[in-house]
């Protein structure tokens, strides 16, 4: 993951709906939901959520299946995975693990 898909993802959070649409999707796995029941289940119109689902979408964050006249969605576990692998290198490297501040685990 380059530094510009890297941004885009962490960007593709930056929303409270977005996180929320995160957390109803990451149980779902593989299978993902139906778009109608992510909207229903956390009362967001049709519309403002095919906006957040796009900017997902473009971050590589979820994938849109669309089968008949159904469209399913389901996070891309392996975009996260690429994420949290990306971030444990930067903080979690040799070169960085002298630099820990204390103060930072009573947060």
């Amino acid at each position: 993951m380059n530094d510009s898909e890297f941004s885009a993802l962490f960007a593709a959070f930056a929303h409270p709906s977005r996180v929320a649409i995160l957390r109803l999707l990451l149980p779902h796995g593989f299978h993902g939901k139906n778009f109608g029941e992510v909207g229903r289940d956390l009362d967001i119109s049709p519309s403002t959520l095919k906006h957040h689902i796009r900017e997902m979408e473009d971050a590589g964050v979820v994938v849109r299946k669309v089968t008949g006249r159904t469209t399913n969605l389901r996070v891309n576990l392996s975009a996260l995975a690429s994420a949290v692998d990306q971030l444990t290198e930067l903080c979690c490297s040799a070169d960085h693990q002298d630099t820990e501040n204390p103060e930072d685990s009573e947060m």
